[in-house]
């Protein structure tokens, strides 16, 4: 039974942690040698037991593993705790403990004890207020039925939480007493109407937004609005929306005059922060094509490595960090962008579902890969939010690299909700103290920080 019940455990924590590598504490009583049976005192050790309950293995199967794994621990029961912690190297905290923070219990004695003599005796239940790991059940056998006791951290775990988790412990039972061998990804854990939740009540995220506009459309709209409204701050300059209307309508003539950019040509974009960089994404989109944001502080091979993979015929960059490009590519400089030339008449063909820009993954898991966004993608992540609110009054503080996904949101939640989009130097806002004064006095209501 105590097999049984700590596989049904191992399983609900499979289940709700979706995870398939576990190690749950048990006790052991520590009384092997005969000598100990009738001597008072505390011999318990923890033992960690590592269970594996890959979905596609029958309970059945699963069942046998826990059971060699089990008497495999309890063979070696007497093996202090501390010494295991200290051979694994593991690090300590007082916060929560080394190697595990789940716990199974199984007691099997009688409720009253053993009668002893002529005495008398009865058990008193005394409650506690402190839970020794985060979440602790304890399987008691009287006569014939198993009383369960749940000790939880309340830090971590609602009342509600844990009754809900014991309902699933029980279908967890319930399912693998009627049928040995289905498969532990088969076990049905919810209730119809936890499902009807989380398959419709939650996934009801349907939003009325203009997803037939592209995002040039939407900051032209805004320019009819706020023509002389501040649209970017950086340091003591500022950019009003008209402004930059007017320099990124010169960024798109020139490329299309001297490059005569295709319609959905990715173009890199290689230079710092700054309120004409913003002007130039926007030019590369009036011009029908789509922008790469590089980083500057990246390595030579990493650059031209996504200029390569991206198929980059043209890149717009300061004379400055032209040596971390090619010379088989077109490199074009701001001042060459912003220089007064004569517009030339062109169609912009960008539509909703016309690419806007790439950005690559950092490549941790291998090769860094292009995510191609779209426009209506920009659009749907920006206007009409359920989950913040952008309006003219917005002022969003920038805090990280173009090549950052936040980037979108900081740029066109501002510029297409006719708000305001402050850029600072990366050194105003890495520390508390100077982020607080940022924060302060550009009158900053909306930001995007990312928790590590």
């Amino acid at each position: 039974m105590y097999m049984v019940l700590f596989s049904a455990y191992v399983i609900l924590l499979s289940k709700l942690g979706n995870q398939e590598d576990i190690v749950v504490g048990t006790p052991a009583a520590g009384r092997q040698h005969m000598d100990l049976e009738g001597i008072i005192g505390m011999f318990v050790n923890t033992l960690p037991v590592r269970s594996y309950p890959d979905g596609n293995i029958s309970f059945k199967e699963f069942l046998s593993e826990v059971k060699d794994n089990i008497l495999a621990c309890f063979e070696n029961q007497e093996y202090p705790y501390e010494q295991l912690l200290d051979v694994l190297n593991l690090k300590r905290h007082v916060s929560r403990n080394p190697l595990f923070d789940m716990v199974f219990s199984y007691q099997n004695f009688s409720k009253h004890g053993d009668d002893i003599a002529d005495i008398e005796h009865i058990s008193i239940e005394r409650g506690q207020n402190i839970s020794k790991f985060d979440l602790t059940m304890t399987a008691s056998e009287y006569e014939d039925q198993i009383h369960l006791n749940v000790e939880y951290s309340t830090d971590l775990f609602k009342r509600s939480t844990i009754n809900r988790f014991a309902l699933y412990f029980k279908k967890i039972v319930t399912a693998i007493t009627l049928n040995h061998d289905i498969r532990l990804k088969d076990i049905d854990i919810l209730s119809s109407r936890e499902r009807y939740q989380l398959l419709t009540t939650f996934n009801d995220t349907l939003v009325d937004y203009p997803k037939d506009k592209t995002i040039i459309e939407l900051f032209h709209e805004q320019v009819k609005k706020n023509a002389a409204k501040i649209a970017i701050e950086f340091d003591n300059e500022m950019m009003t929306y008209q402004t930059l209307d007017l320099l990124s309508r010169k960024v798109a003539s020139y490329l299309h005059q001297i490059n005569d950019v295709r319609p959905e040509e990715c173009i890199g974009v290689l230079a710092d922060w700054s309120g004409e960089l913003v002007a130039v994404f926007l030019g590369i989109l009036k011009a029908g094509g789509a922008y790469l944001p590089l980083d500057t502080g990246h390595p030579v091979e990493r650059i031209r490595q996504m200029v390569q993979d991206a198929q980059v015929r043209i890149v717009l960059a300061p004379p400055k960090y032209h040596h971390l490009l090619t010379d088989n590519m077109v490199i074009v400089t701001p001042e060459s962008l912003f220089r007064e030339r004569p517009q030339k008449e062109f169609r912009n063909t960008a539509g909703p579902d016309s690419l806007a820009y790439v950005m690559y993954t950092s490549g941790s898991a291998g090769t860094p890969k292009g995510v191609a966004v779209t426009h209506r993608n920009v659009v749907r992540l920006v206007k009409n939010t359920n989950y913040i609110e952008l309006n003219e009054s917005t002022r969003i503080l920038q805090t990280g690299t173009q090549v950052f996904d936040a980037a979108t949101f900081e740029i066109w939640g501002s510029l297409l909700n006719g708000g305001a989009l402050v850029l600072k130097e990366k050194e105003a806002f890495l520390h508390s103290r100077s982020l607080a004064k940022v924060l302060s006095e550009s009158k900053i209501n909306t930001l995007w920080l990312t928790s590590g």
